[in-house]
């Protein structure tokens, strides 16, 4: 079944400006790096990184997109390949998105997790990297660690997204507040006692298709994409994933479809 863009109109007017110039132009690269959300938004037809560049294709920006998303990873292990898998490849832009795994792995047995000083110490130098290699950065606050608003990795994980709303601010960098907006629907689900259930994702991390068009709605508002053309941006998305279901026989292509 077709999945709707329940969340694209009131995403789309929170995050644009009113006539605001697109950032990202054709012609252009664009690198994502991140985490394992980063990965499946990749690996899978319908995930975001895929949403975001027909997104782009739909008003007329013509990019490239490298895909640089490794499962499990925190913020120093990012650092670490930043040189490899994104400078290397000069893209003119790159999406950031880390700190789930920040917070998640110092709550499970045996791994660790990245302090919030470590972890401003590694963006910080992951910023400035990129600002040295003439590398713009489109900062992406993390999404939640289970629909759980009261979860205690949520309640943590406040303080990562607070220092990264600063530091976009500080910057001037573009930003994507998903973490605010998965709240908002959290919390929207909670008065429709029918549409309570998880939506947003299938193990309370990774993304369902709901969940990624929520990330790649974010990512194209924050890119400069008006609420104007999310119509024209829905029909794309309708086509492209008509396609992928014509191609794969009508099987579900990605988890919580339904």
């Amino acid at each position: 079944m077709n999945v709707k863009l329940v969340l694209a109109l009131s995403l789309f007017a929170a995050y644009s400006v009113a006539d605001a110039a697109l950032i990202v132009q054709s012609g252009e690269t664009i690198a994502f790096l991140g985490d394992s959300i980063t990965y499946y938004g990749n690996s899978r037809p319908l995930g975001y990184i895929h949403l975001v560049m027909k997104g782009l294709e739909s008003v007329g920006v013509k990019a490239t997109a490298i895909p640089a998303g490794v499962g499990g990873q925190k913020s120093d292990q990012l650092l670490e390949r930043l040189d490899r898998d994104v400078l290397s490849r000069n893209p003119q832009w790159m999406t950031l998105s880390c700190g789930v795994n920040d917070v998640y792995h110092a709550h499970i047995p045996g791994r660790k997790g990245v302090s919030i000083a470590d972890y401003r110490r590694n963006v910080t130098e992951i910023l400035d990297r990129c600002d040295a290699a003439g590398v713009k950065v489109l900062l992406m606050t993390p999404t939640m660690i289970t629909e759980d608003l009261e979860n205690e990795q949520n309640v943590e994980l406040e303080d990562y997204c607070a220092w990264l709303r600063q530091v976009a601010a500080e910057r001037k960098l573009p930003l994507a507040d998903l973490n605010v907006v998965m709240r908002a629907e959290v919390v929207r689900r909670r008065t429709c006692e029918h549409d309570a259930r998880n939506k947003l994702t299938w193990d309370g991390i990774h993304m369902t298709a709901e969940g990624d068009e929520m990330i790649a709605s974010c990512l194209l508002a924050a890119m400069g994409v008006d609420r104007e053309k999310e119509a024209t941006i829905r029909r794309a998305w309708d086509a492209y994933r008509q396609g992928i279901i014509d191609n794969s026989n009508g099987r579900a292509v990605c988890a919580g479809d339904d």
